[in-house]
Protein backbone atom coordinates (compact mmCIF):
# COMPACT_ATOMS: atom_id res chain seq x y z
CA UNK A 1 0.00 0.00 0.00
CA UNK A 2 1.02 3.64 -1.02
CA UNK A 3 1.40 6.16 1.94
CA UNK A 4 -0.57 9.03 0.21
CA UNK A 5 0.39 13.01 1.26
CA UNK A 6 -1.96 14.81 -0.30
CA UNK A 7 -1.10 18.82 -0.94
CA UNK A 8 -3.19 20.79 -1.63
CA UNK A 9 -3.96 24.11 -3.26
CA UNK A 10 -6.65 26.18 -5.52
CA UNK A 11 -5.34 24.84 -9.17
CA UNK A 12 -4.48 20.54 -8.34
CA UNK A 13 -4.08 17.78 -5.35
CA UNK A 14 -0.97 16.14 -5.27
CA UNK A 15 -0.02 12.92 -3.52
CA UNK A 16 3.55 11.76 -2.85
CA UNK A 17 3.41 8.71 -5.35
CA UNK A 18 2.37 11.75 -7.98
CA UNK A 19 -0.43 10.19 -9.33
CA UNK A 20 -1.36 12.89 -11.12
CA UNK A 21 0.84 12.59 -13.97
CA UNK A 22 0.54 16.29 -15.52
CA UNK A 23 0.39 18.43 -12.37
CA UNK A 24 3.11 20.36 -11.35
CA UNK A 25 5.59 19.58 -7.84
CA UNK A 26 4.27 21.17 -4.75
CA UNK A 27 6.25 24.55 -3.97
CA UNK A 28 8.94 23.71 -1.49
CA UNK A 29 8.13 23.93 2.34
CA UNK A 30 6.45 22.24 5.15
CA UNK A 31 3.38 20.02 2.86
CA UNK A 32 0.14 20.59 3.67
CA UNK A 33 -1.52 17.76 5.23
CA UNK A 34 -5.03 18.59 4.50
CA UNK A 35 -7.78 21.35 5.47
CA UNK A 36 -8.89 21.79 8.95
CA UNK A 37 -11.90 19.53 10.21
CA UNK A 38 -14.56 20.72 11.76
CA UNK A 39 -16.38 18.07 14.70
CA UNK A 40 -19.52 19.18 13.74
CA UNK A 41 -21.35 20.18 10.59
CA UNK A 42 -20.52 23.42 11.10
CA UNK A 43 -18.28 25.94 13.13
CA UNK A 44 -20.30 26.81 16.83
CA UNK A 45 -19.93 29.23 19.55
CA UNK A 46 -20.40 28.21 23.19
CA UNK A 47 -21.13 30.28 25.53
CA UNK A 48 -20.13 30.04 29.08
CA UNK A 49 -22.19 32.45 31.64
CA UNK A 50 -21.24 32.60 35.07
CA UNK A 51 -24.22 34.22 37.21
CA UNK A 52 -22.43 35.34 40.16
CA UNK A 53 -20.33 37.35 38.26
CA UNK A 54 -22.32 38.42 35.49
CA UNK A 55 -19.05 37.44 33.04
CA UNK A 56 -20.12 35.68 29.99
CA UNK A 57 -17.78 33.43 27.63
CA UNK A 58 -17.67 32.97 24.27
CA UNK A 59 -15.51 30.09 22.73
CA UNK A 60 -15.43 30.49 18.74
CA UNK A 61 -14.80 26.20 17.70
CA UNK A 62 -15.31 22.85 17.49
CA UNK A 63 -12.21 22.21 15.12
CA UNK A 64 -10.41 18.25 15.33
CA UNK A 65 -7.90 19.31 13.07
CA UNK A 66 -6.69 23.22 12.11
CA UNK A 67 -5.22 21.74 9.37
CA UNK A 68 -1.12 22.14 8.39
CA UNK A 69 0.43 24.54 8.91
CA UNK A 70 -2.52 25.71 11.41
CA UNK A 71 -5.34 28.10 10.64
CA UNK A 72 -6.72 30.47 12.77
CA UNK A 73 -10.41 31.36 13.53
CA UNK A 74 -10.66 35.38 14.46
CA UNK A 75 -13.73 36.81 16.03
CA UNK A 76 -14.80 39.93 13.70
CA UNK A 77 -17.05 42.79 15.06
CA UNK A 78 -20.41 43.98 13.28
CA UNK A 79 -17.45 46.92 10.99
CA UNK A 80 -15.96 44.34 9.80
CA UNK A 81 -13.05 44.60 12.00
CA UNK A 82 -10.29 41.65 13.94
CA UNK A 83 -10.89 41.80 17.68
CA UNK A 84 -7.58 41.86 18.90
CA UNK A 85 -6.19 39.18 21.01
CA UNK A 86 -5.85 41.39 23.97
CA UNK A 87 -9.77 40.53 24.52
CA UNK A 88 -9.01 37.06 24.39
CA UNK A 89 -8.00 34.56 27.24
CA UNK A 90 -6.47 31.17 25.58
CA UNK A 91 -8.84 32.02 22.62
CA UNK A 92 -12.29 32.99 25.10
CA UNK A 93 -13.96 36.36 24.36
CA UNK A 94 -14.27 37.32 27.82
CA UNK A 95 -17.53 39.96 28.16
CA UNK A 96 -18.09 41.90 31.33
CA UNK A 97 -22.02 40.81 30.55
CA UNK A 98 -24.44 39.99 27.75
CA UNK A 99 -25.17 43.50 27.64
CA UNK A 100 -21.60 44.18 26.35
CA UNK A 101 -21.83 41.52 23.55
CA UNK A 102 -22.22 43.44 19.66
CA UNK A 103 -23.00 41.25 17.44
CA UNK A 104 -19.86 39.04 16.44
CA UNK A 105 -19.04 36.23 14.09
CA UNK A 106 -15.94 33.74 14.67
CA UNK A 107 -14.81 33.45 11.40
CA UNK A 108 -11.82 30.93 9.30
CA UNK A 109 -9.19 33.98 8.68
CA UNK A 110 -8.55 33.10 4.88
CA UNK A 111 -5.22 34.59 5.41
CA UNK A 112 -3.88 32.82 8.70
CA UNK A 113 -2.18 29.30 6.65
CA UNK A 114 -2.34 28.08 3.04
CA UNK A 115 -4.39 25.06 4.82
CA UNK A 116 -7.70 27.32 4.04
CA UNK A 117 -7.07 26.59 0.25
CA UNK A 118 -7.82 23.60 1.06
CA UNK A 119 -11.74 24.45 2.04
CA UNK A 120 -14.07 24.26 -1.22
CA UNK A 121 -15.25 27.84 -2.01
CA UNK A 122 -18.75 25.94 -1.81
CA UNK A 123 -18.00 24.80 2.39
CA UNK A 124 -16.69 28.13 3.36
CA UNK A 125 -19.99 29.14 4.86
CA UNK A 126 -19.90 26.13 7.46
CA UNK A 127 -16.78 28.28 8.90
CA UNK A 128 -18.61 31.25 10.19
CA UNK A 129 -20.03 31.59 13.66
CA UNK A 130 -22.68 34.28 14.57
CA UNK A 131 -23.38 35.49 17.98
CA UNK A 132 -25.54 38.00 18.58
CA UNK A 133 -27.15 39.13 22.32
CA UNK A 134 -30.65 36.39 22.89
CA UNK A 135 -33.73 38.44 21.86
CA UNK A 136 -36.18 36.45 24.36
CA UNK A 137 -38.78 37.64 22.70
CA UNK A 138 -38.07 35.77 19.65
CA UNK A 139 -37.80 32.01 19.80
CA UNK A 140 -35.18 30.51 16.83
CA UNK A 141 -36.00 27.23 15.87
CA UNK A 142 -34.58 26.02 12.42
CA UNK A 143 -31.42 24.03 12.89
CA UNK A 144 -29.07 26.40 11.45
CA UNK A 145 -29.68 29.31 13.93
CA UNK A 146 -28.57 27.01 16.92
CA UNK A 147 -25.34 27.20 16.39
CA UNK A 148 -24.86 28.61 19.87
CA UNK A 149 -24.53 25.71 23.05
CA UNK A 150 -25.05 27.62 26.24
CA UNK A 151 -24.33 26.48 29.59
CA UNK A 152 -24.07 28.48 33.28
CA UNK A 153 -21.27 28.37 35.42
CA UNK A 154 -21.63 28.91 39.04
CA UNK A 155 -18.21 29.86 41.29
Amino acid sequence: MTEQIKFCSKDAKYTKDNSLPSAPLPTPGPPLSGPPTLQTPRLELTREFDKRSGKMALTCGTLSDLGTPPVQLVWRLPNSSILDSSHLQDGTLILKSNEDAPKLKCVLDLSSSPATSCIPESKRHLWVAEYEKPNLSERRTRPQDLAVRETSVYH
